[in-house]
């Protein structure tokens, strides 16, 4: 068993496991636009990840759920995705839009969309990608964007320090959120600001079983997409460890509407239904109780899809 990479604690149990076969199949069913067939993703993940049994094992400490083996999506096989603002993203703006200018980081930009809505805010934008794609249309607009890590940066930015750090559904593909936070630390400046965004432990999509649940949990919750399942608890411990100070954790609101809109989206296209309107607004009522009982009986409140975590650099 590995030490626990968010507490450093040895106390760790297995968990649940999959193959790289029935993750390939789901991506090849449920991934974004026109997903290829399984045997090309399989082929993918068999060259990042290295292994087709694929487990997360979990610690008895702060809950924190790391994958074996720990290995994430090169930028030549990450999946095309489509990318917009999302809860933890418009929390942070709200937040922002309080605070002083600041030069302002975001590792895993993406197309740039929360960087132009900083930059509308007065801040000073720059990001980083490890997908060119997404580096060149995020370019297109105008950002001061670039391929690499956050360790480039001070190549990429001799001297600079930034107020203000982001990054949105980052933390659960890191393979080494320890290294990374430690580069973090290498550009941050004194009392900077830091935004965490990543999958809610309590999600709904993750408690409620569906045509995309693989192994107890989101087909997209398993390598080589997330290498890393946080909780609550896990941040708290974690990011005081390089010197973080946690302001807050909050959780997306769950919707009970548009979770069964969801769910009955994700059932609905897997299963070739989607399309006929009477059943759709069936499926819809149905997973409406569904998810009210879920609500009612779950040991811990269910939630919206996201997280956001905020903390100040002590």
């Amino acid at each position: 068993m590995h030490s626990c990479p968010g507490c450093g604690s040895d106390a760790i149990i297995a968990g649940s496991s999959t193959t790289a076969t029935e993750i390939a199949r789901a991506w090849s069913i449920h991934g974004d636009g026109t997903p290829p067939p399984a045997s090309v993703v399989h082929r993918s993940i068999m060259e990042d990840v290295g292994a087709e049994v694929v487990r997360f094992d979990r610690c008895q400490g702060c809950g924190l759920e790391h994958a074996v083996p720990m290995r994430s999506w090169s930028g030549s096989n990450y999946p095309r995705q489509a990318y917009g603002l999302a809860f933890d993203h418009l929390v942070a703006l709200e937040d922002l839009e309080r605070r002083e200018p600041s030069n302002l980081l975001e590792i895993g930009c993406a197309n740039g969309a929360f960087l132009a809505a900083a930059s509308a805010l007065g801040h000073r934008p720059t990001g980083i990608d490890f997908v060119p794609e997404s580096v060149a249309e995020a370019r297109g607009q105008g950002l001061d964007v670039h391929v690499g890590d956050v360790r480039s940066i001070s190549r990429l930015k001799p001297g600079q320090r930034f107020e203000t750090i982001a990054m949105f559904q980052i933390i659960e593909h890191l393979e080494d959120p320890n290294a990374v936070f430690a580069d973090i630390a290498e550009v941050a400046a004194p009392g900077a600001r830091i935004y965490i965004g990543c999958p809610s432990a309590t999600r709904y999509s993750r408690h409620i079983a569906n045509a995309g649940t693989l192994a107890g949990t989101d087909f997209w919750d398993w390598p080589p997409a997330h290498t890393l399942r946080w909780t609550d608890e896990a941040f708290r411990v974690f990011l005081p460890r390089h010197g973080w100070t946690v302001r807050s954790i909050g959780h997306e609101p769950l919707h009970t509407l548009g979770a069964a809109a969801h769910l009955t989206a994700i059932d609905g296209m897997a299963r070739g239904w989607y399309t006929r309107p009477v059943r759709r607004r069936l499926e819809i009522a149905r997973r409406l109780v569904r998810v009210a009982i879920r609500r009612r009986l779950a040991p811990r409140p269910l939630t919206g899809l996201r997280v956001l975590v905020i903390a100040d650099l002590s």
